[in-house]
This record gives structure tokens, sequence and C-alpha cells, in this order.
């Protein structure tokens, strides 16, 4: 099962790189739970139109944004890791923003059940018994 969770999280991440949400959320339960409290307006989103909103106020703040996907990680148990590196500007402050993080998606029913992005990757690693492989 573990390599299907992979290709599922692949397929979904492809989805959304490419621009095309809606065929990346084919790939979540209805009833999905979306948690990016860690971020400043700190939410946790459920349901396929929950994430949605979510990902379209994350794009209304910037100006300039660019996602970098790095490592996906089978972390079993049903959880998929994948870690990556964003960079923006924001559109009302100009700030730049700059940062490393992790998305923690957990599996059940060969569709994504729950997401839990952070900015904590080593302390999320940690959480899940897993390794910091930077600089490896």
């Amino acid at each position: 099962m573990s390599q299907e969770n992979l290709e599922i999280v692949r397929r979904h991440l492809a989805a959304l790189m490419s621009g095309t949400p809606q065929l990346a959320l084919e790939h979540m339960h209805d009833d999905v739970e979306f948690d990016a409290s860690t971020r400043p307006d700190g939410k946790i989103w459920h349901g396929r139109d929950g994430v949605r909103e979510a990902l379209e106020e994350w794009r209304e703040i910037w100006d300039e944004y660019r996602l970098e996907l790095g490592e996906l990680i089978d972390a079993g148990a049903d959880t998929i890791v994948s870690l990556w590196w964003e960079t923006g500007r924001a559109r009302q402050s100009g700030a730049v923003m700059s940062q490393e993080g992790i998305t923690v998606f957990t599996l059940s029913g060969g569709l994504i059940a729950s997401v839990l992005v952070s900015v904590d990757r080593k302390g999320v690693l940690a959480a899940l018994g897993l390794p910091d492989r930077r600089g490896e």
C-alpha cells in the first residue's frame, strides 16, 4: 500500500503544480481535513471546498510566489511526507518570504484524508521518528 500512497500523493502534487487544482482535489476524501494553522491566519479547513478555499486564500496573498517540491518520504502507517521550499513577495506589504516546510499526508481508502502543513520541518520529522536528511 505504501507505493500506492506515494503515487496518490505524487499525482495530487503534480496536479497542484500544473495549475489544475480541481484534479488535485479529486485525490482527497470529501471530508478531508486541511490543517495550515502554521500560517499567520492559522486555520483548519474541512472538505474539498475548504481545501480549495485555503489554496485560493494563499495564492491571493502573493504578487510573486514559487513553490519547489523536494523529497517524498513514506513515513509508514498510511503517511506520506513532502518536503518543500517556498518563496514569495506579499501583495500588500511587499515583504519577502523564503522558508522550508513539510506537508504530512494521511491516506485512507486510496484518498488523502488529512493534510498538515508546517514550517517546522525538523520538529515534524522528529515527531514522526524520521531523520532530518539535510546534508545527506
